[in-house]
């Protein structure tokens, strides 16, 4: 189970502490094929207009199915994936127009936690050296006890500097992982799926882990994650996205649900997990995720969704409050349940 301390989730227009990103207008496109009269053959419209903020010792999750793009804005704060257009703001400073100074001190405040923990790491390096690889990198001054330190803070035992990867399970190399990405006292956490490959049984105690972090520590965390019972219960907002924009977004998103995307999304997990008001229909949704190569016109879920009319073809729905609730909601005909 989840101990968390954040049950009571907050409201976005309350923040929890300063602002510390912020994302306004974010497009990452990708071309494809061989340039024909200066143009490519093709572009994927991986991200195309995304705005949210983060504040310090909040949690805002990104889900969505596969290929939305959660995993290209999460590796674009850390600048792992350059964008096409917009801005990402850290303390007001803008990542596209930033110094090579100003984005070295980018990279100790923000620090990123990979899906995969084995395959982010050098198989033949001993975990001490892992730990302290961004210290090295950065110039900064290691001290001598520095990997057993974060160790400990991760919950493993200070003697395991001196091993190596392959001696360790999923779950601890996670947490290494995680000591890695504390070594620079960063601020801000990026979260890229941290447990979708680790056991069931080890993923709460992951999550746990990160909680008692944050708690400690005032980080703020981006989440991306597939589990609905992990984002409800870490939370302080929630951001759906679909074919590269964020179509809801709210902190009771998962409890009440308004765009037809979501609604779906939610329909096809038991209502006890999702803590929803009773029990859901399953909705199945027909036809394939449109290609981000050639999105729909208006609203993009519209060749999917039961309620699409004439005007979702022609008009792209804004992320607006249409209920008075608080929450942000991309639809023409946006329904609570």
């Amino acid at each position: 189970m989840f101990h968390s301390t954040q049950q009571d989730v907050m409201d976005p227009a309350e923040p929890v502490g300063e602002e510390l990103l912020r994302i306004e207008g974010l497009k990452i496109h990708f071309p494809l094929g061989r340039r024909r009269h200066g143009q490519y053959a093709e572009t994927v419209y991986a991200v195309d207009g995304v705005d949210f903020a983060l504040h310090k010792g909040q949690t805002v999750s990104l889900v969505g199915e596969s290929g939305c793009g959660k995993s290209t804005v999460a590796r674009s704060l850390v600048g792992l994936v350059r964008p096409t257009a917009g801005s990402i703001r850290y303390k007001g400073m803008d990542l596209r127009t930033a110094s090579r100074s100003q984005m070295r001190m980018l990279r100790r405040e923000v620090q990123i936690v990979f899906q995969d923990p084995f395959a982010s790491v050098n198989p033949r390096m001993r975990v001490r050296d892992i730990i302290e690889e961004p210290l090295r990198v950065q110039g900064l001054p290691r001290d001598r006890y520095v990997a057993e330190e974060l160790l400990e803070m991760v919950g493993l035992q200070p003697v395991y500097a001196n091993r190596f990867p392959h001696e360790f399970s999923g779950g601890q190399m996670q947490r290494i992982g995680i000591a890695r990405a504390l070594a620079l006292k960063p601020r801000v956490l990026v979260l890229d799926e941290p447990i979708s490959a680790l056991d069931v049984s080890i993923q709460a105690q992951i999550i746990n882990l990160l909680m008692d972090l944050q708690d400690e520590l005032g980080l703020a965390y981006l989440l991306i994650a597939h589990d609905v019972a992990v984002v409800r219960a870490v939370s302080h907002r929630v951001l759906v996205m679909y074919l590269g924009r964020i179509v809801e977004a709210g902190p009771e998103v998962l409890s009440d649900p308004g765009h037809p995307y979501t609604q779906a999304l939610l329909s096809a997990i038991p209502s006890a997990e999702v803590g929803s008001r009773g029990s859901r229909k399953e909705i199945i949704l027909e036809g394939d995720v449109p290609s981000p190569t050639d999105p729909p016109s208006g609203c993009r879920f519209r060749t999917r969704c039961w309620k699409a009319a004439d005007v979702c073809a022609e008009e792209e729905p804004g992320l607006l409050d249409r209920t008075g609730h608080g929450a942000l909601n991309a639809c023409h005909f946006p329904a609570h349940e």
